[in-house]
């Protein structure tokens, strides 16, 4: 390797910075994929046993093992760009302020590293004389010197790239042989040939859109990991909607609530802590599908003031969307079913995520949700219902001022069946942001409300889950709820209802007569 003054001076060393950043963030993924993975798994066998689910841990463990090799080997290649990193770095300052001294002296730097004065020579040829010839050999010592200094600081950007692409080279090998454990290097990928691999990235010539160029050896891996953990996911859920109606899933309405009944996490933000899920069983309404309600922050991060640590600016992260028919029950801070055709009442709060200084998920906690279940001869099903945030200040969770409750997401609403679709009326807080959808028996999904958060703000949880408002007719749907007052002629106190209850052991909610006086 034979450098130039111009091919120093044109290295992008922030670049590879910026590779091994991409290749660590690679590693931290798998590395959560792989916890994740066999934390599942484990979860499954404990209900799950026989020669299937063995043959299954055993395949889980092989795949964990693979894809262990396979991320020690990037996050050396990680630790190698870095490295490269900061040593071309520090060779590539030396050289510039060698350079730039000599041209802020006055003399001239060549690209191959010869330094001379010209300008200066031709001055002094003008003056003539003893002195001017006694000063122009001077400067041909100077310029001697300077030419040493610059060709020991190429000598020291040779000997730091030669290093680096030596490091490059062992973290390259380790990479491909790890590949070849899974048999799928191909001649020419990134991970199977390197060949001017430090210089491209050193020059700019691998653009930084290319920085996850080795860690793209991973994507078959990591989808087979996508796979394993889809079918974690799937037989999770099987298992818990057998347990609590005594079949197992076939409808796709089936899997809506099998889904929102898994107690687990597959989200990486959510670190595998899993959800809150309470049910309450209702007596069957066919024919009217699975109602499907969400209740999420709209924004990827919010205020969450933390004045226990003294951090007011603490933040916490949302879920990033907008309304969507088809959303996931764990994209949201609370998910609501109700299941007509299997007599099934979900209420599911997936954890809370603190937002650590560098933007990245932190802490995680999951709260306990709160609800009373009725149903009516109809069909209607009316709940009330109450998730507080476990980050939230005690002061929320403790309303001061004689408030008369807690800062939670709360509310009231009633669920109607009819021939048009379900009906939904109500209070509810002003926030987070709530969409309900019907996905019908015969097929398709109709949109029954959508009713964004009063504020899209970053303090949208401080200002405003304080604050109700009606849904609907508003309160007018809890009158069928409630004892007729025969003396009066109005509404008495709400007849019985059920607290949600364990998915191990859900209560039932039984069917009132219709109270005289009501229609």
């Amino acid at each position: 390797m034979t450098l130039t003054v111009s091919q120093v001076e044109a290295w992008q060393p922030d670049g590879l910075q910026a590779h091994s950043s991409a290749y660590a963030a690679t590693v931290a993924a798998t590395d959560s994929h792989i916890q994740a993975l066999g934390d599942h798994q484990s979860r499954i066998t404990e209900s799950w046993h026989g020669d299937a689910a063995n043959a299954a841990t055993d395949r889980v463990h092989t795949e964990q093992g693979l894809a262990s090799t396979v991320s020690a080997a990037v996050q050396q290649l990680s630790q190698a760009a870095s490295e490269a990193s900061s040593t071309t770095a520090s060779a590539k300052a030396h050289l510039v302020t060698v350079v730039n001294s000599a041209r802020a002296a006055g003399f001239e730097v060549a690209d191959s590293s010869q330094v001379t004065a010209a300008a200066k020579m031709g001055a002094l040829a003008v003056v003539g004389g003893l002195a001017a010839e006694i000063a122009m050999l001077q400067l041909q010592q100077e310029c001697a010197t300077w030419t040493v200094a610059v060709v020991d600081a190429l000598s020291q950007c040779e000997a730091a790239a030669h290093v680096a692409e030596g490091h490059m080279q062992t973290a390259l090998a380790a990479l491909r042989d790890a590949q070849a454990s899974l048999g799928d290097a191909a001649p020419g990928s990134p991970a199977a040939s390197s060949k001017g691999g430090l210089v491209d990235l050193l020059t700019g010539k691998t653009s930084a859109a290319s920085a996850d160029a080795p860690a793209g050896s991973l994507q078959d891996i990591l989808a087979r990991m996508q796979q394993h953990q889809d079918l974690a996911r799937t037989q999770a859920s099987a298992a818990t909607f057998t347990h609590v109606t005594g079949r197992a899933p076939t409808t796709p309405a089936d899997w809506a609530t099998a889904n929102a009944l898994n107690p687990n996490s597959y989200d990486p933000k959510y670190g595998g802590v899993g959800a809150q899920v309470r049910v309450v069983k209702i007596n069957p309404v066919h024919g009217q599908g699975v109602v499907r309600a969400a209740q999420y922050i709209e924004q990827r991060d919010v205020s969450n003031p933390d004045f226990q640590h003294m951090n007011p600016g603490a933040r916490e992260l949302g879920d990033n969307r907008t309304a969507d028919p088809h959303f996931d029950p764990e994209h949201a801070r609370v998910t609501t079913y109700v299941d007509y055709e299997n007599g099934v009442v979900v209420m599911r709060q997936n954890p809370s995520v603190q937002q650590d200084s560098d933007g990245f998920p932190g802490k995680v906690e999951v709260g306990s949700p709160e609800g009373r279940v009725w149903q009516n001869s109809d069909g209607s099903v009316r709940i009330q219902y109450s998730a507080g945030n476990p980050f939230a200040p005690d002061a929320a969770m403790r309303p001061p001022f004689g408030k008369d409750h807690a800062m939670t997401v709360n509310g009231d609403l009633v669920f109607q069946p009819g021939p048009n679709g379900v009906q939904v009326n109500g209070t509810r807080t002003d926030y987070p942001s709530m969409e309900v959808y019907q996905d019908q028996a015969a097929g398709g999904t109709r949109t029954v409300v959508v009713d964004p958060a009063a504020s899209g703000r970053s303090l949208g949880p401080a200002t405003n889950l304080e604050f109700h408002h009606d849904i609907g007719v508003g309160g007018a749907a809890f009158r069928p709820f409630s004892e007729w007052d025969n003396q009066y002629d109005v509404p008495g106190n709400p007849t019985p209802s059920t607290p949600f209850g364990p998915v191990t052991n859900p209560p039932s909610v039984p069917v009132p007569p219709i109270a005289a006086g009501t229609t």
